[in-house]
C-alpha cells in the first residue's frame, strides 16, 4: 500500500465498510481531494513501440527515438519519450573515452639541455629524493 493507487483503493475499501471519508483518508494518509483523482495518462502502446525501436537501434538516444516515433506518425512530446525511456530502462550507455597522452607523443620528453622544463630526468630525480 505504498503507491498512490494502493492508498486510494484502501480508502475506497474503508469507505465501503461504512467508515467516514474523512476518517478513512486520515488513516490511509491521503487528502480527501486526492481520493477522487483520475489519472489522465494515455497508454496508446507507445512504450511497446519505444522498446521495439530501442531493441532495433541500441545506439540511439531518446532524442533520436523521438524522431523515429514522429516519422511513424505518433504525436508525442520529447519529454514524454525521455520519461518513458527512463521508466523502461532504455538507456544509451556512455562510451568510455580513451586517455590521450598528446599528439604524436609516446614517451615523456627527454632533456635537451640543463634545467629543460619537466622532463623524465626531473621526475625520476624527484622520486629518488634528489633535487
Amino acid at each position: 500500500m505504498t503507491t498512490a493507487r494502493g492508498r486510494r483503493e484502501a480508502a475506497a475499501y474503508l469507505i465501503g465498510r461504512n467508515l467516514l471519508a474523512r476518517r478513512a483518508c486520515a488513516l490511509v494518509g491521503i487528502s480527501r481531494r486526492w481520493r477522487g483523482y483520475q489519472s489522465r495518462r494515455k497508454e496508446d502502446g507507445l512504450s511497446w513501440r519505444l522498446l521495439e525501436l530501442a531493441a532495433r537501434h541500441p545506439r540511439y538516444g531518446y532524442r533520436r527515438l523521438h524522431q523515429m516515433l514522429l516519422r511513424q506518425g505518433a504525436k508525442v512530446n520529447v519529454k514524454r519519450v525521455r520519461r518513458l525511456c527512463v521508466a523502461l530502462g532504455v538507456k544509451l550507455l556512455v562510451r568510455q573515452k580513451r586517455k590521450r597522452r598528446g599528439i604524436g607523443v609516446s614517451q615523456p620528453v627527454k632533456a635537451e639541455y640543463p634545467n629543460h622544463g619537466r622532463t623524465i630526468l626531473c621526475l625520476t630525480g624527484a622520486r629518488m629524493g634528489g633535487n
